[in-house]
């Protein structure tokens, strides 16, 4: 299931302090207008990241230390545009 809606379900989170989509949505909808940049420096599982592709927004975030978050993101086409 693409991460984009993998917090829709329920399920274990990915990171310890993995925040949800929704949740993050509405922070990202009200300031950075479509377009702008959102800069996550804490990626994680990459909720923010997400969160602003499906708002059209850019997004610069750094790969996170613990290499399996870093797995969830990398390996998932829908964050780069490709499903």
């Amino acid at each position: 299931m693409c991460p984009c809606h993998r917090l829709a379900i329920h399920r274990e989170p990915a990171a310890p302090d993995e925040k949800p989509v929704a949740a993050l949505s509405p922070l990202i909808e009200s300031f950075p207008r479509p377009g702008d940049t959102v800069l996550d420096p804490f990626a994680g599982s990459g909720s923010a990241l997400f969160a602003s592709k499906k708002l059209d927004r850019n997004h610069i975030c750094w790969v996170d230390l613990d290499a399996r978050h870093h797995a969830i993101v990398a390996a998932e086409p829908c964050q780069l545009g490709a499903s």
